[in-house]
C-alpha cells in the first residue's frame, strides 16, 4: 500500500475551537498531502469553506463597530466618496493604490468619509494561500 504524507490543519489559534471536528470554522485549510519538494505551497493547500465564512462574518461585525480600524477609517475619510478595499497584510498595496486580487479581503462602500459596513461584499478572487505567501493576520486588533 502507499503511504501518504501526513496532512496538517492550519490556524492562527493555538488550539483551534473544537479540534476534534475537522471541519471546525476556526481551521483556515489544510497542508500537506503533496510530494516532497514542490515549490508552490498553495498547490498543497485545500482551503476551509468554514473558515471563509468566519472571516468575514467578523470583518462584516467589525466595521459596525465604533473605532474598528483607524487605518481603514483615515482612508475612508480620505477617499471621501467610493469603494474601499480591505487587503490582506501579506502584500500591502502602496498609498492610494489598488492591491493584488489575490490580496483584497473585501470591498466596502465609503460615502461622505464614512465606512458604510452594510454595503460590504468579499472578493471572491481571495486567495488564502498565494505564491508560498500565507494569509496574514490584519494590522488591526479588531478586525
Amino acid at each position: 500500500a502507499a503511504a501518504f504524507p501526513p496532512v496538517f490543519a492550519l490556524s492562527f489559534l493555538e488550539k483551534p475551537l473544537n479540534p476534534e471536528f475537522p471541519r471546525s470554522r476556526t481551521i483556515l485549510g489544510w497542508v500537506g498531502g503533496q510530494e516532497e519538494g514542490m515549490e508552490d505551497e498553495a498547490a498543497g493547500f485545500q482551503e476551509n469553506p468554514g473558515f471563509r465564512e468566519l472571516l468575514h462574518e467578523a470583518i462584516a461585525d467589525a466595521l459596525t463597530q465604533p473605532g474598528f480600524d483607524q487605518a481603514i477609517e483615515a482612508d475612508a475619510l480620505q477617499r471621501g466618496e467610493g469603494w474601499l478595499h480591505i487587503t490582506d497584510a501579506r502584500n500591502v498595496p502602496a498609498l492610494n493604490r489598488i492591491g493584488d486580487p489575490d490580496d483584497i479581503i473585501g470591498t466596502v462602500m465609503v460615502q461622505d468619509g464614512r465606512v458604510i459596513a452594510s454595503t460590504y461584499q468579499p472578493m471572491p478572487s481571495y486567495r488564502f494561500v498565494v505564491h508560498l505567501k500565507r494569509i496574514r493576520e490584519p494590522r488591526s486588533s479588531k478586525l
